[in-house]
């Protein structure tokens, strides 16, 4: 996987780091991950589905970064936010969206 960062990201101090999943099988489900999935979709809805975006100093923060680097927010949202905006928008996702939303809080 090819993975750019421009570097007027990297000059304003942005640290990068990323990691690969190969062979996921977003098809099958186990009921114990199934419970779970649900639980905490539930759980992240609670928080998210009336947040203040720029209220919280994190997700703030994500739109401060790309004023910094220059980066037009309108056509390229955050992705936290952009996370955020699916999570309330179809009230599930695919494992893969979830799991990234689990890791992150």
């Amino acid at each position: 996987m090819d993975f750019y960062v421009e570097d007027r990201v990297l000059d304003i101090g942005v640290k990068i780091v990323f990691v690969t999943i190969n062979d996921i099988d977003n098809h099958a489900f186990n009921e114990e991950w199934r419970a779970y999935r649900e639980k905490r979709i539930k759980e992240l809805l609670e928080i998210y589905r009336n947040i203040d975006i720029h209220a919280d100093p994190i997700l703030e923060g994500f739109n401060i970064l790309h004023d910094r680097s220059g980066v037009k927010r309108r056509k390229n949202i955050p992705a936290s936010e952009n996370l955020i905006k699916l999570l309330v928008k179809h009230e599930g996702m695919t494992i893969l969206v979830c799991l990234e939303l689990i890791w992150t809080k």
